[in-house]
């Protein structure tokens, strides 16, 4: 996100347009977008882990409606002749875009290599060990929240964890 607003903040510079206020109060949507952006790929890569499976890519054509539709609306804004429209229009058209390139271009990798599943090696661990534990939490590391945290409450509170048998 620091990226859109660096970039806008830069290229605003580049065509002499000053920062107003309308222009900062507006980069509360755009950093609000961008960071759903982010959300939606990073949940949807958490889910399938394989950014060539089917679902993936309708998430990455509704990421690409919602800020082409955005840019559309936004952008009008940019050919008004009233300053305070035609800068709300220009700042968001702006930010918008590179949050968009943001979320094509730099998150993806980004995802890819923090949520690398681990491949844990056949090990005798005895049931309710430190190390069991630690290999519990290490597999459901990458998943989606709600297993995630399942799986973590499920350690510190069901009586029943020392007793099962790693997988």
């Amino acid at each position: 996100m620091a990226f859109a607003l660096v970039s806008t903040l830069g290229t605003l510079k580049l065509l002499g347009r000053p920062v107003d206020i309308p222009g900062i109060m507006l980069w509360v949507v755009i950093m609000g977008m961008g960071i759903d952006y982010g959300i939606y790929y990073t949940c949807s890569y958490q889910r399938y882990l394989d950014e060539r499976h089917p679902s993936m890519s309708l998430i990455r054509q509704a990421m690409f409606l919602a800020g082409a539709t955005t840019l559309i609306g936004f952008g009008v804004l940019a050919l008004a002749e009233h300053a305070v429209l035609k800068s709300i229009g220009l700042t968001s058209l702006l930010g918008i875009a590179y949050s968009l390139a943001g979320a094509f271009l730099i998150v993806p990798p980004l995802v890819k290599r923090a949520l690398v599943p681990i491949v844990l090696p056949p090990e005798t661990l005895e049931a309710g060990s430190p190390r069991h534990t630690e290999r519990t939490l290490l597999r459901y590391r990458t998943v989606e929240t709600t297993p995630r945290l399942f799986a973590r409450w499920k350690l510190r509170l069901d009586p029943m964890f020392p007793r099962w048998r790693p997988s």
